[in-house]
């Protein structure tokens, strides 16, 4: 059973349902060199597999992905 239950970052003013980049994955670098992380684009909101992201529901590596939007 995982630690925590799922999280999903849900910007404001952003159609997360019918969106056509759903299911999309990013790949944003981490703090570490050598370390990627995955951020992805759900009907429910964006996921990021990071640990902070389990923690708190949104981490810098997902508003990285949603600046990109701007």
């Amino acid at each position: 059973m995982p630690k925590f239950s799922q999280r999903y970052f849900k910007p404001e003013g952003f159609k997360f349902k019918d969106n056509w980049y759903v299911g999309f994955e990013w790949t944003v670098p981490g703090s570490k060199a050598g370390t990627d992380y995955t951020v992805t684009l759900t009907e429910k909101g964006f996921t990021c597999e990071c640990t902070g992201f389990g923690y708190h529901g949104k981490c810098k590596h997902s508003k990285k992905v949603v600046e990109n939007f701007d």
